[in-house]
């Protein structure tokens, strides 16, 4: 293995720049982070120094990229915390046991599957791509939060908050969202948990969804709860992904409801009359001052911003 003493900085500085470029949707960025690696062994060597040293203060604190704070932070999955990395450090402990039992002379050599850990979040107002180490492919809307494991074509989730979307699964996907678990068979499918309420739904294709005993076959659009029983459609089912909210006549309680996921300051009607008023249009998710602009002149209203809290729409 190469001596990390003696790769120079400016090779540290541009792997520190390809782990900020992960999951941005950077066309073609997996062939070209193969071609950077590949051509020097310090490229590789570096990439996982900087990979395993990503979020603990010190020598990454040190290069230019650390201390450029316009630069985009590595995706959750890459920010390693300490605890993660002696995990790691501790299955490849265990995988080198292993194949020390298992190549004893006279015994065959069997196939080890690597296993992936990691988490995925978004903050509010952030709709996010990422695609994990062993392939799986994962949207994820805002405000939201995801462990992932996976060996082989074994796929596990576990949703703490928020919605996802898996976009590419082989095989079936183990999901756990709060209290309940369930198994998916067939991509993509939302999985949705907010106020300790959960639903899975099939955006594009059918899936199938099996808790416990039940199964149930969901066809394009349709959606259930997290106990395999078919719900009625709701508003905002299958086109979040996008980063666009359009309605039409959509009554302006919900729209303002879907707006809200994005907002860090919410937005409050201040009559109840508006909110059975109808909706028309395209808006920006991650815009919630330009929606409140929109409804205030469509209806003739006022936005009052006086208090730090909340934002407030109502009648002149």
């Amino acid at each position: 293995m190469t001596d990390g003493s003696n790769i120079p900085a400016s090779i540290r500085e541009a792997a520190a720049r390809w782990m900020a470029r992960a999951g941005t949707g950077e066309a073609d960025y997996d062939a070209k982070l193969a071609a950077w690696l590949e051509r020097d062994p310090r490229h590789r060597q570096a990439y996982e120094d900087v990979y395993g040293v990503w979020d603990v203060p010190g020598e990454i604190g040190q290069t230019a990229i650390g201390r450029d704070r316009r630069l985009v932070r590595a995706p959750v999955y890459m920010r390693r915390s300490t605890h993660l990395a002696l995990g790691a450090a501790g299955l490849v402990g265990c995988l080198g046991l292993t194949l020390a039992v298992v190549g004893l002379p006279g015994r065959d050599l069997g196939v080890v599957s690597v296993a992936h850990a990691a988490s995925y979040s978004t903050r509010i107002g952030e709709i996010r791509r990422f695609k994990t180490q062993g392939g799986l492919v994962l949207v994820l809307d805002s405000n939201s939060r995801v462990a992932v494991s996976q060996e082989g074509r074994d796929v596990k989730l576990d949703l703490a908050r928020g919605r996802i979307r898996v976009e590419t699964a082989d095989g079936h996907v183990r999901v756990r969202a709060g209290a309940r678990s369930l198994r998916v068979d067939g991509s993509p499918f939302d999985v949705r948990l907010e106020d300790g309420v959960g639903q899975v739904l099939a955006p594009r294709v059918p899936i199938r969804v099996a808790a416990g005993d039940r199964v149930v076959e969901l066809a394009e659009g349709q959606r259930s709860d997290l106990d395999a029983k078919v719900l009625t459609p709701g508003a905002d089912d299958a086109n979040w992904v996008s980063g666009m909210l359009a309605v039409e006549d959509m009554p302006l309680g919900e729209a303002v409801a879907i707006i809200n996921r994005y907002a860090r300051t919410p937005l409050v009607l201040g009559d109840p009359g508006l909110a059975s008023r109808p909706v028309t249009g395209a808006f920006r998710r991650s815009d919630p001052e330009a929606f409140a602009r929109t409804v205030a002149g469509i209806y003739d209203l006022e936005i009052d911003r006086s208090r730090k809290d909340r934002v407030v729409l109502r009648t002149k």
